[in-house]
């Protein structure tokens, strides 16, 4: 007879299964391992290892952790062992005395298949088809004279960027999101470098910004399969591998369409003058054959100009945004850079990278921007060719990753004096740069596998923060809190946005053309312009003798004092119709002011306006003339700026009955329908 057998009984072989793994996991491997001395290892958990140690931000929680266990550090990230390495000396191991066996890549899915099977400089594994395109990158695409002949490429940019800060400066809303401005600035240069113009519109079916976006936020997406193996098909479920497979097919229609204009304009000869040829030309030139001896793919050349985008675009925007919050807490820093840009520029309007080479405050504070903040918190990992000791006594064996803490290296107490602190100074007089020959400073990587672009990051870096420094004067908006908490993906970024005001000291489009000593603050020998203050004393009196013999028995609304010459010019502010109530409130709803010799009369309330649009809306019908007015209208030739009269009549007869009758604008509207159908 049989006798039932109770469900959890069939339990049983899995938790003995469960046992034996986790046997073998603790006691296995460590008693086969223990006469080599590894490097010091937190508790790891079966399967995930060390990975729910990483928390939100890694660099901060490896920090911690290097804290109990030291410099170096040996976790278990699913299956991958991981050193991480947090001093200077265990960088310049890695980096430097061991450079060749760590000189290759852990495998990636997701990058394999956003980078043609990691056929790019960054990612790809070590071997001779990466030296090619490394050779490429370095001696054709990213030379000295290659940076400087697109150095038209960034004062350009950095101007267009300048100019619209400066009118949203000009308009009604004063707080302005740098980070925005900053953020395009990065792309636009990118683009136009990499790709020969701006991609902002639609371009192929995808908006090119929106899908590049996406293309950097999947690179810092954590992928389970990376580190555990046999979980790869969680992906599937979340949808992650369908969202990649749809962005890597996105780009490559984006790119393919770039490349297509490009041979077509090359077979045409349609090139401008003094203008450098982009990524694409010389890729192109060179998978033709024209420039090295070796062929080089189509899949490589696009991996390559998404390389340029990785690395260039994420990087630069957040350093720059690094740097301009850092210098928003530290009015004294701005201050010096402020005084130092101006000095050295005294009476030129702009700001050129001739100007940049003795700006040594400038390259202090981007330095110490970087130590405190490098874009790649953890440098992209390395892995083991082969067996090695670390430091001359640590056995790692072959194939284990390892990461750099470049944000623990810049805040080593043993390295730096008060490492929390902004101070720009620690790097004046001082031989530490970012070129990655001192490991104190690592923001960029070093050896086979540094950064090949840092220079041109660097150049674009110190312009824009030059000119922003040079025009403005930003503060913080009031009672603004500036958070500086990070968000991590594959750079390490501002949480928040970098929203400021600027403190007009004059007005900004005259900076660069007036005399220096006029926005320049501590500058206060000025003898020869006290030669002009008889002249304005005569003025004065002047026009107090021409104008003070007013006809008093008339009755006219109130007015505040005014000034000589300039009337009550001075009250407007930068926001006039905020000064204006806030004068209605002392004057009343209707005020006599006097904007230089022009009297203008300002309502403020409902009855006010009532009685000048309606009730004598002919006597006010007439416009004031305007010389800009005349001349960009034709003399004032049209329907709002035009003078009272019979021509006027005319023309506003025409617009109303003809142009914008109700009609036309429902034929206008039945048009867009009918098109937008098509």
């Amino acid at each position: 007879m049989d006798l039932p057998c109770p469900w959890y009984s069939l339990l049983i072989p899995l938790f003995v299964f469960i046992f034996l793994i986790i046997h073998r996991w603790f006691f296995t491997s460590t008693s086969n391992t223990q006469n080599i001395l590894s490097p010091p290892s937190p508790s790891k958990l079966p399967i995930i290892g060390n990975l729910h140690q990483l928390g939100s931000h890694p660099h901060r929680s490896l920090h911690k952790l290097s804290k109990t266990y030291g410099p170096v550090m040996l976790l278990h990230l699913g299956s991958k062992p991981v050193i991480v390495a947090s001093s200077v000396d265990a960088a310049r191991d890695i980096m430097k005395t061991h450079d060749l066996v760590w000189a290759t890549r852990p495998k990636s899915s997701i990058v394999d298949r956003l980078f043609y099977g990691s056929k790019d400089v960054g990612f790809s594994p070590f071997g001779e088809d990466w030296r090619q395109v490394r050779s490429i990158v370095v001696l054709h695409l990213l030379n000295n004279k290659r940076v400087q002949s697109f150095r038209y490429v960034r004062e350009e940019e950095t101007a267009n960027m300048i100019e619209k800060i400066r009118q949203g400066c000009d308009s009604s809303s004063s707080v302005i999101n740098l980070g925005d401005h900053l953020c395009s600035l990065t792309n636009n240069i990118i683009s136009r470098v990499a790709l020969g113009r701006i991609y902002n519109e639609r371009e192929s079916g995808i908006y090119a910004k929106t899908i590049l976006a996406e293309f950097l936020q999947l690179l810092g997406t954590f992928n389970v399969g990376d580190y555990i193996p046999w979980l790869e098909w969680v992906n599937k479920i979340t949808g992650l591998d369908t969202k990649v497979e749809k962005i890597a097919k996105k780009l490559d229609t984006f790119l393919e369409t770039v490349i297509e204009e490009h041979i077509i304009r090359n077979k045409k000869k349609e090139y401008s003058a003094g203008e450098a040829k982009d990524f694409v030309d010389v890729l192109l030139e060179i998978q033709n054959g024209k420039e090295t001896g070796f062929p080089l793919q189509r899949d490589s050349l696009k991996a390559i100009l998404l390389d340029s985008f990785a690395a260039g675009t994420d990087t630069t925007y957040t350093t720059l945004d690094w740097t301009m919050a850092e210098l928003l807490r530290h009015p004294r820093a701005m201050k010096t850079l402020q005084n130092e840009v101006r000095g050295l520029t005294k009476g030129k309007s702009e700001v050129t990278e001739d100007d940049l080479k003795n700006m040594e405050y400038l390259r202090a504070v981007i330095n110490e921007s970087l130590r405190l903040h490098p874009p790649n918190s953890l440098l992209v990992p390395r892995e083991s060719m082969e067996d090695v000791k670390l430091l001359g006594y640590y056995h790692i064996p072959v194939r284990s990753q390892a990461i750099i803490n470049v944000w623990a290296i810049g805040r080593d107490p043993l390295l730096w004096e008060n490492p929390e602190e902004l101070r720009p100074e620690r790097f004046l007089n001082s031989d530490i740069d970012v070129k990655g020959l001192n490991f104190e400073l690592i923001p960029f990587g070093a050896g086979r596998r540094g950064c090949p672009g840092s220079s041109f990051a660097i150049a674009v870096i110190e312009l824009a923060l030059a000119r922003l420094v040079h025009k403005f004067n930003f503060a913080l908006p009031k009672e603004e809190y500036l958070d500086m908490t990070e968000c991590t993906g594959i750079t390490t970024r501002r949480k928040s946005l970098l929203l400021v005001v600027n403190h007009f000291t004059i007005c900004n489009k005259c900076i660069g053309r007036l005399p220096f000593w006029v926005y320049e603050e501590n500058k206060t020998d000025l003898p020869c312009y006290f030669l002009l203050l008889p002249l304005f004393v005569f003025i004065f009196f002047l026009h107090k003798w021409l104008f003070t013999n007013f006809n008093i028995s008339k009755k006219l609304p109130p007015s505040p004092r005014k000034l000589p010459i300039v009337g009550n010019l001075h009250q407007l502010g930068l926001h006039p119709h905020r000064s204006l109530h806030k004068l209605s409130k002392k004057y009343g709803p209707v005020m006599l002011l006097h904007l230089g010799s022009k009297a203008v009369l300002v309502a403020s309330s409902a009855e006010a306006a009532r009685d000048i649009m309606k009730t004598h809306d002919l006597v006010c019908s007439s416009r004031p003339k305007s010389r800009m007015a005349d001349k960009l209208l034709y003399g004032s030739k049209d329907v709002a700026f035009s003078p009272y009269g019979e021509y006027w009549r005319q023309v506003r007869s025409v617009t109303v009955l003809h142009l914008l009758s109700n009609k036309r604008v429902d034929l206008i509207v039945i048009s867009e329908k009918k098109r937008h159908r098509i």
